[in-house]
């Protein structure tokens, strides 16, 4: 149980990381494109933060999990 608790934990953890990078891509382009533009920039900026807060809640239930299974282990 907990393994599987754990692939899907580092499946959402790449998930998110590839949104970052793609939202980054959004707002270089943008601005490039457009200068300083509402939807290039300060809209994936927002939704970077939002994905950030909750990485940050996968992070901490990915570290009760290893604990629970290092207990479980022995070591």
């Amino acid at each position: 149980m907990s393994n599987e608790v754990q692939n899907n934990i580092c499946r959402s953890q790449t998930i998110e990381r590839l949104s970052d990078r793609l939202l980054a891509g959004v707002m270089i382009y943008g601005l490039v494109k457009n200068g300083f533009g509402l939807v290039y920039t300060a809209i994936p900026l927002l939704i970077i933060a939002v994905i950030m807060k909750s990485g940050q809640s996968i992070q901490a239930r990915l570290n009760v999990v290893r604990a629970e299974m290092a207990g479980r282990d022995g070591g």
